[in-house]
């Protein structure tokens, strides 16, 4: 095994019955849910995870996704998730993926963008200060570039208003990052589902959302086969997420 191949990671999912949408392919969800998955798998593994993070007061927090989907997987299908921590730049990290058959074609690729905050004042540090950090990472590209900030529209339009419940939330109360990819979709019709698959999309986290909160989606059509969606909490007024779709027809 070469250094290089030593430092990624390579998990293997089946597409199950439940994870795929009514066109018998994974949504998107679902290989949002993966990403995460394969992430935390090698952070514990290196000893940059949850448990290692607390034991320095120390918490990860991902600020931006960007993924880019050749195909989806159907269901039964088998998919390696490839994953390795990036180079990082002054105070963000970076973790790379790429998707694959069990063939070894390429399915997708997504890069991810993260910040470490003191777990105390929930101010970002230095990423010097992460243990061990620099000594797993690879000088490695999924992607030509990195996740974007994606603007919020001005011109956008309500999409609904519903409370943040049981199936939305982690064991710390917090909305789980694929609830959010889930949450844009829907806003999306069936008829739309039907004709249409998601090939690429940025997302930005801007701030929490609870259990109990008050949600509003906001939708702008920028063309046909492109949208951005928001999130407000309407108690606080503070933007929770904002995340830009592009589609192609099937």
């Amino acid at each position: 095994m070469t250094q290089e191949n030593s430092k990624i990671r390579a998990d293997k999912f089946i597409i199950n019955w439940h994870e795929s949408d009514f066109k018998g392919m994974a949504s998107p969800t679902t290989i949002f849910n993966f990403l995460g998955e394969s992430a935390w798998r090698q952070a514990g593994e290196i000893g940059l995870g949850y448990e290692g993070a607390r034991e320095h007061n120390q918490f990860w927090v991902v600020l931006r996704w960007y993924v880019k989907m050749e195909q989806y997987p159907r269901w039964q299908d088998e998919i390696i998730m490839e994953t390795w921590p990036r180079m990082p730049e002054h105070l963000y990290a970076y973790r790379d993926y790429n998707i694959k058959s069990v063939a070894g074609e390429i399915l997708g690729r997504a890069t991810s963008t993260w910040m470490v905050l003191d777990a105390k004042t929930r101010r970002p540090q230095k990423l010097e200060l992460v243990k061990g950090l620099l000594h797993h990472t690879l000088d490695k590209k999924a992607l030509d570039e990195n996740a974007r900030k994606v603007r919020i529209p001005q011109n956008a339009a309500s999409a609904g208003k519903f409370r943040v419940g049981y199936s939305h939330v982690d064991f710390h109360g917090h909305v789980t990052n694929p609830k959010y990819v889930e949450w844009a979709l829907d806003v999306l019709d069936g008829a739309f589902h039907k004709t249409h698959a998601l090939c690429e999309l940025q997302i930005n986290f801007l701030h929490e959302c609870r259990f109990g909160d008050e949600v509003e989606l906001f939708v702008a059509h920028n063309d046909s086969l492109n949208q951005t969606v928001f999130a407000k909490n309407t108690r606080t007024g503070k933007d929770i997420f904002v995340v830009e779709m592009t589609w192609k027809k099937l």
